[in-house]
């Protein structure tokens, strides 16, 4: 993936998590990392981190509420026309509830409402014997248009 579509979709992805700080405050978490450091639970990973397996890092603990993770797959897809393409990428939020008896529902309604997002949801409930948190994740599209000029090979 070229440098210049990760250079367009930074400022975007640092606008989505600002706004999403704004709309859940006080309903986000704290993470306390394994030094005793502690910061709000809302994580923008890197192009292709895996969410589930290197974030957040190991010794980490979340309390008091949701942890919000904001991720950019490697998917990509490029529809050509006669005078350059579109790239499509997938990014997505990644909800979880720390909070016993509150759900990941009606964060992710407050979000989708104020937030230009679409979408549909995947929800994962807990599971008490495994010891899981309940889940949302919502995947949505960034589209760049590059007409041939500007592409350099």
């Amino acid at each position: 993936m070229s440098n210049d579509i990760l250079e367009l979709l930074q400022p975007e992805l640092l606008k989505l998590r600002n706004e999403i700080a704004q709309v859940l405050a006080g309903e986000i978490g704290t993470y306390t990392f394994h030094d005793g450091s502690t910061a709000q639970a809302i994580a923008l990973l890197g192009l292709g981190t895996e969410v589930n397996r290197e974030y957040p890092p190991p010794g980490t603990t979340v309390t008091n509420g949701l942890e919000v993770v904001i991720y950019t797959a490697n998917q990509i897809d490029i529809k050509p026309s006669l005078d350059g393409f579109t790239q499509n990428i997938v990014s997505g939020i990644l909800l979880k509830q720390y909070n016993p008896g509150k759900d990941t529902v009606r964060p992710m309604l407050k979000l989708m409402g104020a937030i230009d997002i679409a979408g549909n949801p995947i929800r994962t409930m807990p599971d008490s014997y495994l010891g899981n948190i309940e889940t949302m994740q919502l995947n949505f599209i960034h589209s760049f248009y590059t007409t041939n000029e500007e592409y350099e090979v």
